[in-house]
């Protein structure tokens, strides 16, 4: 019986240190009816919660990661968390990786709550679509790589076709500038903190006098890491916001709602600052492929 305790305790122990040296690539294709014909086939690269680390030095595993699609995306796409607390001013695990698509590939990105000082503990709400008013030295620097900030919307073009990158705040000026019509047009919600709330009836009831909010076909975030420890069958043991053995819809993974709009929650890369190690949690970047849907 020790014997036997002994193994599975190294098993375990082999696993949690291959999680930790490991970056996977996550492919997953998103097919709709109101992605354009001209969009099939595009591909966009979501990185998330590197949080102030680095993979290999100066990145190396993580840039190895990325070669490894030998250019093979569209648009790059950070979700949150890219240092280590809002009071850093360590930027360069995030910018060695913006060398990589500098003059190369568009990237946009949205904040986490590691990303700016925001005077508030409701992380939930506040990071869902954070829109500051003034930017930090953060957003000054990856902009000096060329990244783009997303909020409030973004038209991505290809061809004679578009597709739209929002939060979930409807600004009127904005939005109108680039006559995006929310029933029509195919639009990815880009959050850093998953949203947790019934989309349908948060929009029916804040937009039933005035649009306050956008409606999405698509929402992609980070943040909880997937739980940072993952059990077989059970899932995430623990999340920030939801306390142990959260639902694996609001904690990781690809899921839909009754409305059809699909979300992904990516685990990223890095770990949390109570727990600095991943258990059965491999580190991942994800890739989309959109597919027309005829």
């Amino acid at each position: 019986m020790v014997i036997m305790l002994v193994i599975i305790a190294f098993v375990c122990l082999v696993d949690i240190i291959k999680d930790n040296f490991t970056i996977e690539t996550r492919e997953i294709t998103i097919a709709h009816k109101q992605i354009p014909e001209e969009f099939d086939g595009y591909r966009i690269l979501q990185i998330s919660d590197i949080n102030g680390q680095y993979f290999g030095t100066y990145q190396k595993r993580l840039i190895n990661a990325i070669e490894n699609l030998n250019g093979n995306y569209d648009i790059v796409i950070l979700t949150g968390d890219y240092i280590s607390n809002p009071g850093s001013d360590d930027y360069r695990p995030i910018l060695d990786i913006l060398e990589v698509f500098k003059d190369k590939t568009p990237v946009y990105y949205c904040l986490g709550e590691r990303d700016y000082a925001y005077q508030t503990e409701d992380i939930s709400t506040s990071f869902i679509s954070f829109n500051p008013a003034e930017k930090n030295q953060l957003m000054l620097e990856m902009e000096k790589m060329d990244a783009v900030f997303i909020y409030p919307i973004q038209e991505i073009l290809r061809g004679e076709s578009k597709i739209y990158l929002t939060g979930t705040r409807y600004y009127e000026a904005a939005f109108s500038q680039t006559n995006f019509d929310m029933d029509k047009d195919f639009s990815i919600c880009v959050t850093h903190v998953p949203i947790a709330y019934n989309v349908s009836n948060r929009i029916a009831e804040n937009n039933s006098v005035r649009l306050q909010d956008v409606d999405f076909d698509m929402c992609i975030s980070g943040h909880t890491m997937g739980g940072i420890i993952r059990l077989p069958i059970l899932g995430a043991a623990y999340s920030q916001e939801d306390g142990l053995f959260p639902q694996e819809e609001t904690t990781y993974g690809l899921h839909t709602d009754d409305a059809g709009r699909v979300t992904n929650i990516t685990s990223g890369l890095g770990c949390t600052d109570s727990l600095p190690f991943r258990v059965l949690n491999t580190p991942e970047i994800c890739v989309y492929t959109l597919k027309a849907q005829k």
